[in-house]
Formats: structure tokens, C-alpha cells, sequence
């Protein structure tokens, strides 16, 4: 799979996601309670083993909790990927911009599950990480888009 951010048109915002990087897990474990039951949900809706792509997947957190067979998370922070990549070296993450099709054009698979959490709000273009997705999925796959 060859994904790269070279037409990331968000680069401001990934820059500060970049700046908040190295001290995102100390946040969500000073927060451990909100993302416990987030991930208890997100457990009951995908079942452990599963093939599941996640947009959106920071330090890598929630795809790891998912325990999928086979995971695959995008994020636009070079930072984010790092950190993930050290943490899950068992999991596969791609620095790449979400709202880009090209993406989604260089996965060559589909995913039982797509997770899109806490993300959305910060798309200029929701429709073209949907449109993006389709390639990605097939008619059993399913979407998971949680927001506050």
C-alpha cells in the first residue's frame, strides 16, 4: 500500500495535531473514563478479529482496542503515525489525508469495518471521505462515525 499526504490541502490543522502529538496518550489517560466506554462501545459494535480501517486514527488507541485481524489507520499527522507505528507495530498506519479519493484509491483491500471517531468535525469535505470509503467497503462492511 503506497499512501502519502503530498496533496494534504489540511496542513494547518495536521500541524497542530503534529504539536499535540507526543502528549495525546497522556490526555486520553487523564480522560480514561470517557475513552473506556467509548471503546466498550465501539467492542460491543465490532467484533474482535475483524478487518477494520480507521480514518482519523491518531496515537492508534481505539483501532489497537479493537483488536482487529488485520488494522489499517489514516491520519494526516506525521506525528500521530509515529507514535502509533512505535506503539501497534502489529497494526498498519499510513500518514494520508482523509479527504483525498487517491487514499483510498491506493488501498488495495476492504475492511468489515470503517471507523470514523471524533474526525468528521474536522473535515472541510465530508462528502469526499464518504465518497473515498465506498472504495473501501463492500456490501457487508460497515461505518461507524461517532461525534460528539
Amino acid at each position: 500500500m503506497n499512501i502519502n499526504n503530498s496533496n494534504n490541502h489540511n496542513f494547518n490543522i495536521a500541524s497542530i495535531f503534529d504539536e499535540i502529538a507526543a502528549k495525546r496518550d497522556f490526555w486520553i489517560d487523564k480522560n480514561k473514563f470517557f475513552y473506556q466506554e467509548d471503546w466498550r462501545y465501539m467492542r460491543f459494535l465490532i467484533p474482535e478479529g475483524a478487518r477494520v480501517l480507521e480514518i482519523g486514527c491518531g496515537t492508534g488507541r481505539l483501532l489497537a482496542e479493537m483488536k482487529p485481524r488485520h488494522g489499517v489507520g489514516i491520519d494526516f499527522s506525521s506525528k500521530m503515525i509515529e507514535i502509533a507505528k512505535e506503539n501497534y507495530p502489529d497494526l498498519d498506519f499510513y500518514c494520508a489525508d482523509a479527504e483525498d479519493l487517491a487514499t483510498y484509491t491506493n488501498i488495495a483491500e476492504t475492511f468489515d469495518y470503517v471507523i470514523i471517531s471524533d474526525t468528521i468535525g474536522l473535515f472541510s469535505d465530508c462528502f469526499a471521505v464518504l465518497e473515498g470509503i465506498k472504495s473501501v467497503m463492500d456490501n457487508s462492511s460497515r461505518l461507524i462515525v461517532g461525534y460528539y
